[in-house]
């Protein structure tokens, strides 16, 4: 639902918060205990993002080592028959 646009999240509520804090909405107690929530979870979107991108990549490169693979059997058979 929220593909490519978690991490933008995190950061526009960190901005938030920081913005609350600068203009005195929220104390530094109350700042550091939410930018340690939103810090841990913006670090959370960035690493299920990497992960996500790594298998995407993973699964284009099996595809091709099996159509690589199927092509190797092909001409086997090939050399096979002509002999």
């Amino acid at each position: 639902m929220l593909e490519g646009y978690r991490t933008y999240i995190m950061a526009a509520a960190m901005t938030l918060t920081t913005l609350a804090y600068a203009f005195g909405y929220i104390n530094k107690e109350q700042w550091e205990i939410i930018m340690g929530f939103l810090v841990g979870t913006g670090a959370a979107t960035l690493r299920l993002g990497m992960t996500q991108d790594s298998a995407k990549v993973e699964a284009k490169i099996m595809k091709e080592v099996n159509t690589v693979q199927a092509d190797i059997a092909d001409v086997k058979v090939e050399v096979k028959r002509a002999q």
